[in-house]
């Protein structure tokens, strides 16, 4: 006599095997995007200290332009160390000379900064060298 058939006889779940492959593509899928979102945060510092940086040079030409004293402009520019995020940049001035005419020239000043060196904010406002290290204002 045969057995009757219940009416879960004809259900067919996921096996083991599809669950299992389901559970490893998830947990790639996950660590893919964390890795991609820890990328995007660490750029997104970077600008930001970039921008922090960038703002303070140009205050401190803003300031030295206020200032009423007849010294140069790089006389005038603080150039004191500034630290953001845990590195110190150092602050260079240089004067670029901007032709106006052919009889007319003029003087601007050009901050550097950079988290390696002095000598290399130095180069960097000079013009002489652009290291990947170097944040410019004025040029």
């Amino acid at each position: 006599m045969k057995q009757p058939l219940s009416s879960f006889a004809n259900q067919r779940g996921f096996t083991l095997m599809e669950s299992l492959i389901a559970l490893v593509l998830f947990a790639i899928i996950v660590l893919g995007s964390s890795v991609a979102i820890k990328s995007m945060l660490t750029t997104q510092k970077e600008m930001n200290v970039g921008f922090i940086l960038i703002n303070e040079m140009q205050k401190r030409l803003q300031q030295a332009q206020d200032k009423t004293d007849t010294s140069g402009m790089c006389a005038r520019v603080s150039t004191d160390n500034f630290t953001v995020a845990g590195k110190t940049f150092y602050i260079s001035c240089s004067i670029a000379e901007i032709t106006v005419s052919t009889t007319q020239k003029s003087e601007w000043p050009v901050l550097a900064a950079s988290h390696v060196s002095l000598s290399i904010a130095q180069a960097c406002a000079a013009g002489t060298s652009l290291h990947e290290s170097c944040f410019v204002v004025g040029r």
